[in-house]
């Protein structure tokens, strides 16, 4: 699941290639824009994109049927990515962002992505449950577009404080479904 989660980080980089570069989707500092960039590109791209890494693990942990190794392996996946994208921030800001990111990022990619990648395999196992899937990956992705925008975007700096209650938020329903 690292290694898998280390793995997704190209694909990630070039979608950020392909939404900024090519498609012209690229970050804003006005609320809205911003919001809509963060949750519509961060979001949606890294969660998504983790997810299609937690896939060819699917068949394994749904023929286990092991709860607690669909939420963790998967979240292995969202440790693995962080990991990566941990080191390419590093080397972006001279070290200057390591505390933050191994504060909160480390988890928040942990969680989410163990979240979704649990809920994807329960919809394996029971079609009835796709529409919780997709709720679940909804959530998160607005979530971690949320944590991101209370820090990035201009005018939620002064809100910042509310990227936490997001992280919270992600603890809580993911130590609640470990638990």
């Amino acid at each position: 699941g690292l290694l898998l989660g280390m793995l997704s980080t190209m694909p990630t980089s070039w979608a950020v290639i392909l939404q900024e570069d090519i498609l012209g989707f690229e970050e804003r500092y006005d609320l809205m824009g911003g919001l809509v960039y963060c949750i519509g590109g961060i979001g949606l791209r890294e969660e998504g994109i983790k997810l299609l890494f937690v896939m060819p693990l699917v068949p394994w942990l749904v023929m286990r049927n092991n709860t607690r190794e669909m939420l963790l392996v998967s979240a292995c996946v969202g440790l693995g990515f962080a990991v990566e994208e941990n080191i390419q921030y590093f080397d972006q800001s001279n070290n200057t962002a390591v505390s933050g990111r191994f504060l909160t990022a480390n988890f928040l990619h942990l969680a989410g992505t163990g979240l979704t990648g649990y809920a994807f395999c329960q919809a394996c196992k029971n079609p009835r449950r796709w529409d919780e899937f997709f709720t679940v990956l909804g959530v998160v992705v607005v979530l971690h577009g949320l944590y991101d925008a209370f820090i990035m975007v201009p005018a939620l700096l002064e809100y910042s404080l509310f990227s936490m209650t997001v992280f919270v938020l992600l603890a809580y329903q993911f130590f609640g479904l470990l638990h």
